[in-house]
């Protein structure tokens, strides 16, 4: 549980806004919040009044191809040049769907379902848009962008003075929304890749069917 000392008006909190354009391809699951139980009803000192604390209650996960382009390599050939992806999705991070952040919440959700996520206001369209790769091996490469973003509900809880003594009470809560750090790499459709794995969500963009081969991955070019 992470404590954060906040003013009163701070109940409108930093929140940040998410986008969704183009083609969203992904896969979800959830993680869970149980060993995050809410501090409604417990007692606080007199030191920590005025105190918040947040309580991730829901947090489902879903891998997101935020850039894509596609690339053929026929047998016999070398090619290496900086290739510009194109806009597909886009994440931000969000709070009751307004922008901003709150480091204490992101926190806590980086803790449930563990690996870290935006502490700040962000979004992936800020992200470059072009990489530079060498192939030397035939094929049909998806080239991509991602993350995994992160979305469900919390609770919040401050400690005030109740009768005689403080206590935490509930002060509000709603739904967010964040991700992780963004991944760039190629695919292609003989590749076996792990499921819910950005990298499995640009294969499917690719239109493969089941994959039944592994290959050796491309050389990355020195940027």
């Amino acid at each position: 549980m992470i404590r954060k000392l906040l003013p009163r008006r701070t109940e409108e909190f930093l929140i940040a806004m998410t986008l969704v354009t183009g083609l969203t391809v992904g896969f979800a699951s959830s993680a869970s919040a149980a060993e995050s139980p809410s501090v409604v009803g417990r007692s606080c000192s007199f030191g920590e009044l005025g105190r918040q604390v947040f309580t991730v209650e829901s947090a489902s996960v879903s891998s997101v191809v935020t850039h894509f382009n596609t690339f053929n390599v026929t047998t016999g050939t070398f090619s290496e040049n900086t290739y510009r992806l194109n806009l597909v999705d886009r994440v931000g991070t969000t709070i009751n769907g307004n922008q901003g952040a709150s480091a204490a919440l992101s926190d806590e959700v980086t803790r449930t379902v563990g690996f870290s996520v935006r502490k700040d206001q962000g979004s992936t369209i800020t992200q470059d848009t072009t990489v530079k790769w060498r192939f030397s091996s035939p094929g049909y490469y998806g080239l991509y962008k991602g993350t995994r973003r992160v979305s469900g509900t919390f609770s919040q809880a401050v400690c005030r003075l109740g009768w005689g003594y403080p206590k935490y009470e509930r002060w509000g809560g709603g739904t967010y929304t964040t991700f992780g750090p963004v991944e760039e790499g190629t695919v292609l459709c003989s590749d076996v890749l792990p499921p819910r794995t950005v990298r499995r969500a640009a294969q499917a963009m690719l239109g493969c069917s089941a994959p039944t081969a592994g290959r050796p991955a491309p050389k990355a070019a020195s940027r």
